[in-house]
């Protein structure tokens, strides 16, 4: 990609010899020998990843301002392949049908558990004890999610109603000027709902991983520190990040699930690593953002 004259000017001579000598030393050859010599649970697309961080790195690593606005892609997604009986207890607690709904809290309490040394840039699965806390925490984080949806359910309750009602009543009456007019309001109802949903969505797991640093249930509803948090790039970046992320890694699982969908079990264990290795890279990447001054 073309950097302008201007933009170049600003990286100092020693940043560019820098990337020059990386870019040197990971030649194709090179690139390979490294792949081939890492271990086979690492030899994902995380190390291209890795490796354009690295380019990146060396030609900002003097301008400060510049770095402090990245989060660690490479980290957040190789951490859940860094103990495989971990991954597989997370994996374990999110597969069956049904029961995953309450042994998927074990999964969340744990997942937050881990955000919180995120957040201190250390990239470590905590170990899988004390099970009352790590309860504890994702079911209060299940709370604080749905507290924080109030008023989109609130708002979806009273679209629904106020729409059916109209609607039925401009039926009863053969009224159907009245009905392409309600179903044209209830669009635009329905879409300011969705932005609201988005917004909720994108701002909640900030307002989660507030009391998971404290501890104190009440900064989930610090609004001022939320927002703070949800509205800086490094947060954005990373949920767009982890939105790609996840939608590659389902594909491809789907895909295999499919030629497996005659086994019955094997989709249903693919399901529940691929739902946790999502939870624990999603919540490394935010958990580094919200961690950041």
């Amino acid at each position: 990609m073309a950097i302008s004259e201007s933009f170049r000017n600003r990286i100092p001579e020693s940043a560019r010899k820098s990337l020059i000598s990386d870019m040197l030393k990971n030649t194709p050859r090179a690139l390979a020998r490294r792949f081939l010599t890492c271990s086979p649970t690492s030899r994902l697309p995380l190390k291209i990843i890795e490796l354009n961080k690295n380019l990146i790195l060396a030609i900002f690593k003097k301008n400060q301002s510049f770095t402090n606005l990245m989060v660690d892609y490479a980290e957040a997604i190789q951490l859940p392949f860094r103990d495989f009986k971990k991954l597989t207890i997370g994996a374990l607690l999110l597969m069956i049908p049904f029961v995953n709904i309450i042994t998927g809290i074990f999964a969340t309490g744990y997942v937050l558990t881990a955000s919180k040394s995120a957040m201190k840039k250390s990239y470590v699965l905590p170990e899988w004890k004390d099970w009352g806390d790590l309860f504890v925490k994702g079911l209060l984080a299940m709370v604080i999610g749905i507290i924080w949806a109030i008023p989109v359910l609130f708002g979806l309750l009273l679209f629904f109603m106020s729409a059916g009602v109209a609607l039925f009543t401009a039926l009863a009456q053969n009224n159907f000027s009245a009905v392409l007019s309600i179903v044209g309001a209830s669009i635009g109802s329905f879409i300011m709902l969705l932005l609201l949903g988005l917004l909720t969505s994108y701002v909640s797991p900030a307002a989660i991983l507030g009391y998971i640093k404290t501890g104190n249930f009440s900064d989930a509803f610090d609004f001022r520190m939320v927002f703070s948090k949800a509205f800086r790039w490094s947060w954005l970046s990373s949920m767009l990040f982890v939105l790609v992320w996840s939608v590659v890694l389902t594909i491809g699982i789907t895909l295999a699930s499919l030629i497996t969908a005659f086994t019955i079990i094997i989709p249903l264990v693919v399901q529940g690593y691929l739902t946790f290795i999502i939870m624990v890279t999603t919540y490394t990447l935010l958990g580094e953002s919200y961690g950041e001054k």
